[in-house]
């Protein structure tokens, strides 16, 4: 016979089953639903998933749930809990943008590979890039794979759609010598240290720009990476779960960094308020407006350092290169000077080594041809 039956009014129930098994069983808008799971542990799990669903509407019409009702949930309750904000946000605007009006009403349960071919194809006819296809795609795969995970779909139709070819944008790092050339060309600016720091430091941009003065220890020679500056002038985590990292720094940007600070202390005593953020890298008071509402000391935007990173470039007489490419030149010039792949791995904060060899393997071309000599000296 079947044990007694646990109850709590609104809360669903779970008990043994003559067979041995443990029933979780909710009655959700009218509608009873149960799960038959081999302990009571499982059991009671599953019970409470079911009233978490119920709780965030994903039970209530399950039948008849839509593409765009799900997705509104999704973006809403369940992406934010492993995304990062601007991630988010960026997930969130494809939605609005791309999925919605296409996808909204069609039932979860109904979705298809011609919905997405039909989508993609739309897609592509207003002139979209194939890496613009490649993020919708993402979105919704990411979308789809926790409606598979909780059991509203039977399989996600994102795995293994064929899509357009998106090829990666090529890099174009500066060499050693226009690397030297760059920061010779910033001596005396308001960036001076930046350009430096980020030359020899390796780091995003991001990352950089939300730097502290307490993160630096000159007496190791070390700066701690803690947090990311979004587009949006909000502090966050780094970008990988790397990314919180400890790196040394070599003398000259020591040097740079220590004339920076005793400038950013002139800068302090002129200004007539300063917001005290102990940032490394702030707006000051040179070419302030007396009419900002935002007050030297105050985070600087990513679009105020590419405009200067244009200007360098100029009266340097370097090529016109992307503010990231500094980054790649930096890792690309440690590796090729024999660098281990997992130590400038560890310096940029990627989340894997194999994404660091995917990236810089070009900057290795001595590999192969030490591998060659290698064998040579052996079987000679």
């Amino acid at each position: 016979m079947a044990s007694e039956r646990r109850r709590t009014k609104g809360s669903g129930t779970v008990w043994q089953a003559d067979s041995g098994n443990w029933v979780a069983r909710a009655t959700i808008a009218g509608r009873r639903r149960s799960a038959t799971c081999g302990t009571k542990r499982e059991a009671e799990a599953a019970l409470r998933k079911m009233l978490v669903d119920a709780d965030r509407g994903l039970l209530v019409r399950e039948d008849k749930l839509t593409v765009g009702e799900y997705l509104e949930v999704w973006s809403r309750d369940i992406a934010p809990v492993r995304l990062r904000v601007e991630t988010l946000k960026s997930y969130q605007l494809i939605i609005r943008v791309h999925l919605l009006p296409v996808l909204a009403n069609i039932k979860l349960s109904q979705l298809n590979r011609a919905h997405l071919r039909s989508l993609y194809a739309s897609l592509g006819s207003k002139g979209l890039k194939p890496s613009t296809v490649h993020r919708v795609h993402a979105v919704l795969s990411s979308a789809l794979g926790d409606a598979l995970k909780d059991e509203l779909i039977v399989r996600d139709v994102c795995r293994g759609m064929d899509l357009p070819s998106a090829p990666k944008p090529e890099m174009q790092c500066l060499d050693a010598s226009q690397c030297k050339a760059l920061i010779a060309a910033s001596k005396g600016t308001f960036y001076e240290a930046l350009w430096t720091l980020l030359l020899y430091g390796g780091m995003r941009i991001g990352e950089l720009l939300a730097l502290r003065w307490s993160d630096l220890d000159l007496n190791r020679g070390t700066i701690r990476i803690t947090r990311n500056l979004t587009r949006s002038k909000s502090f966050g985590e780094p970008k990988t779960s790397r990314g919180r990292r400890t790196i040394t720094l070599p003398s000259p940007a020591l040097d740079a960094l220590r004339v920076h600070k005793a400038r950013q202390a002139e800068q302090r005593l002129a200004a007539v308020d300063w917001t005290d953020l102990d940032l490394m890298f702030c707006t000051g008071v040179e070419g302030h407006s007396k009419t900002s509402t935002t007050a030297p000391g105050s985070p600087l935007t990513q679009r105020c350092v590419q405009d200067s990173f244009k200007r360098l470039l100029v009266r340097a007489g370097l090529p016109r290169v992307r503010l990231h490419d500094l980054r790649h030149s930096a890792i690309s010039l440690m590796l090729s000077s024999g660098v281990p792949i997992t130590t400038a791995s560890q310096r940029a904060g990627h989340s894997r080594v194999s994404t660091t060899l995917d990236i810089y393997a070009h900057s290795m071309p001595s590999a192969d041809r030490e591998a060659a000599n290698a064998l040579a000296a052996l079987l000679g």
